[in-house]
């Protein structure tokens, strides 16, 4: 297979759209650095991505927003946001931050909302309501699989906010 910026671009950018999960992400990128071919040039700007993607679902790396950014930048393309809405859901007495945006790629025009603790949490929608509604089902879900599962969610970072 064939790894080139435009590719890990492309798979980044489905990620941050909610088209693909953290979980086949990391696979991808796994899978990339075993049977992958690489472009000289790219080699090193390339592995160094694919490493850090295939580290995301390891807690002490993760895969924050600010992270996609930089790795676009450095394959020399750039996250567009339009818009960004700050709002506050409670669920389960839990308070989370959600960031809604406008995403005005071509042929993926919608909002997008995520949770800001569980970053691979998005969600989205036609209007900024239904995308909201989306997520609050995603986090109430995830909130509900954790409870069964005895896992420790993340903690909210708004549960103290005024």
């Amino acid at each position: 297979m064939k790894v080139t910026r435009q590719i890990v671009a492309d798979k980044i950018a489905d990620y941050l759209h909610g088209k693909v999960s953290q979980t086949e992400l990391v696979d991808w990128a796994e899978r990339a650095m075993m049977d992958a071919d690489f472009d000289e040039s790219d080699t090193d700007l390339l592995t160094d991505i694919l490493g850090r993607l295939g580290l995301a679902d390891v807690a002490e790396f993760g895969l924050r927003w600010q992270d996609c950014e930089e790795y676009l930048r450095r394959l020399g393309y750039r996250a567009k946001v339009i818009r960004i809405k700050r709002m506050k859901i409670s669920s389960n007495s839990r308070d989370y931050e959600i960031h809604i945006w406008y995403s005005a790629e071509k042929g993926d025009e919608c909002f997008v909302a995520q949770v800001v603790e569980w970053p691979g949490m998005m969600a989205h929608g036609d209007t900024r309501e239904e995308a909201a509604r989306e997520i609050q089902l995603a986090l109430e879900g995830a909130l509900d699989v954790a409870a069964e599962r005895g896992i420790k969610p993340p903690s909210p970072a708004l549960a103290h906010a005024s």
